[in-house]
């Protein structure tokens, strides 16, 4: 196996991970019982994301694509909406938040499958386990109704993760 693919399958891997781990903090749209996810902020599990947004951002910098460059607005947009996301009140209840939180959640998955479309590496995941829903399933449990393909997808969550990050900052 050669470097390259090794390298494309660790960042598939990692934005996988925390794509799981974030589902454990998404506020699932509609159920309010999920509401209030800043109380998730601080918390270790808070802090695996954290770790985990670091562990991509190499991966990402590594990664040996030339369509990389495309990709860098999209990630230089969903780094920044959690840089603002991990400064807010854990003890306030927002909205804002939540639709922060659940636009996360929206775009590592829209990222994962990007990654997915550019290069030729391929993930083997246990099938019990919680992963990256494919992206029919992704954009109705979010509730997008914009562009359905990632590619399409990529400039209206760029647009919309900068929007969310000036109104919660």
């Amino acid at each position: 196996m050669n470097k390259y693919m090794d390298e494309q399958r660790q960042l598939l891997s990692l934005i996988w991970k925390f794509h799981c781990v974030l589902n454990t903090a998404w506020p699932k749209p509609d159920v309010p019982e999920m509401a209030g996810s800043s109380v998730f902020i601080g918390t270790n599990l808070f802090k695996a994301l954290e770790n985990g947004l670091g562990q991509i951002e190499q991966s990402f910098h590594s990664f040996q694509s030339q369509r990389r460059e495309e990709l860098l607005p999209f990630w230089n947009a969903f780094n920044h909406l959690f840089s603002i996301l991990k400064k807010q009140n854990r003890s306030e209840k927002s909205t804002r938040i939540d639709e922060a939180l659940n636009l996360l959640y929206l775009a590592s998955g829209v990222f994962y499958h990007r990654i997915k479309e550019i290069s030729s590496a391929t993930l083997e995941t246990d099938p019990r386990l919680t992963g990256v829903e494919d992206i029919p399933t992704l954009l109705k449990i979010c509730k997008w109704t914009g562009a359905t393909t990632a590619s399409e997808m990529e400039s209206e969550i760029i647009e919309k993760m900068n929007t969310v990050a000036k109104q919660i900052s």
